[in-house]
């Protein structure tokens, strides 16, 4: 009798020391990841898809709103427009290409084969803003008023004259909420819940299209943020909403003209997923921007942001993603920084009427030295 219940007793101590120990790794496993924690996965995963890509994106938009200072569009006329967004980057270069259409009360081209185009690059030396379209008119000195700019315009801007972040050329596209940044901030959505006054995590996850997301709820003296962060697609944003108070209220330093007091609300929803690359990316969402303003102006607008094509990590240089090859030969330019004179652009360089090329480093120079050379004060 004594030897049965010898392996029982056995088994029974063992069963109780592995039963704290498991319990212990268990409570380990599902540790709950703070506030800060959470963003900072975020911010890695953004590191991963943003430091090196090509993307690809269709944005369809429906508008609606009023404006007592524009009285010939009348109060809740609906138009729809559609969008095309090319961006490239490697961390230092950023190119975007921009195209829309529409039936835009004033004049959007109605057909995306007679849309107008916007293309920026910056090359780690210059800034290149390229604008063409078959059908608007561009006025220039150069030409007469009424002529129209057949290959286009090149507005250029030396390294020693950009004011601008480069990087903000891929931030600020169309479909920004898919890269995290919302109306009303130049900052990326993580970098402002970090700023902000009080940053709590929800106690309880909500299941958000199948996944049981953590919540961040977030505070400033004008911004109020709810995100949902997605452990289940390498912790990407799965909704987000912003609401947001501006104007000069929540500005106060001076200025010429500061802007009008009002409220904005951003909700960014319905997101869908896809793996590129062993890297879950957000490729779909819809986005709700409602823009209320003292004195009962206001803008609806619903957008549908679609990823067509992704690609990280691409071979840039064989691409040539940062060339200036899509400015056409005879596109107007206009150099920053240089006052009253127009340029043309020819076989991949600036030249003058005479089909000289300009040395745009030294016309630049020559004209920073006239703005230091002080007037000869009148006898």
């Amino acid at each position: 009798m004594w030897n049965a219940k010898r392996p029982i007793l056995i088994i029974t101590l063992i069963c109780a020391v592995m039963v704290p120990v498991c319990s212990a790794r268990s409570k380990a496993k599902s540790k709950k990841p703070t506030a800060f924690e959470l963003l900072d996965r975020y911010e890695e995963t953004q590191a991963k898809i943003r430091s090196s890509f090509i993307s690809k994106h269709e944005t369809a938009v429906k508008w609606e709103g009023y404006d007592k200072l524009k009285p010939n569009i009348k109060k809740g006329l609906l138009y729809e427009r559609h969008i095309k967004v090319e961006l490239c980057s490697d961390g230092t270069k950023y190119y975007s290409f921009f195209k829309q259409w529409g039936d835009k009360p004033g004049g959007l081209p109605t057909t995306e084969e007679r849309a107008g185009i916007v293309q920026v690059l910056w090359d780690g030396e210059a800034r290149y803003q390229y604008m063409y379209s078959p059908d608007i008119y561009m006025y220039t000195p150069d030409i007469s008023a009424k002529a129209r700019l057949e290959n286009g315009r090149l507005f250029l801007t030396p390294k020693a004259m950009v004011t601008s972040p480069p990087n903000r050329i891929c931030d600020a596209a169309e479909g920004g909420q898919l890269r995290g940044f919302f109306y009303g901030s130049n900052e990326r959505i993580d970098s402002d819940i970090r700023q902000a006054e009080t940053i709590s995590l929800q106690h309880k996850t909500e299941k958000i299209n199948g996944s049981q997301c953590y919540v961040i709820n977030a505070r400033t003296k004008r911004c109020k943020y709810k995100i949902w962060i997605d452990p289940e697609h390498d912790y990407h944003i799965a909704k987000a909403r912003v609401n947001r108070k501006w104007g000069s209220a929540s500005r106060p330093e001076k200025r010429r003209m500061k802007p009008p007091d009002g409220t904005s609300q951003n909700v960014m929803e319905n997101v869908l997923f896809k793996k590129v690359n062993n890297i879950w990316l957000p490729v779909e969402c819809d986005y709700t921007l409602n823009v209320e303003l003292v004195g009962g102006a206001y803008s609806r607008a619903h957008y549908h942001h679609k990823v067509t094509e992704y690609v990280v990590n691409p071979d840039h240089d064989a691409l040539g993603s940062f060339e200036p090859d899509f400015i056409r030969d005879g596109a107007v330019v206009k150099l920053i920084g240089v006052r009253g004179i127009s340029y043309t652009w020819q076989d991949g360089k600036v030249v003058d009427k005479k089909g000289r090329e300009v040395d745009v480093d030294k016309l630049i120079k020559a004209e920073s030295e006239k703005v230091k050379k002080p007037k000869p004060k009148r006898k």
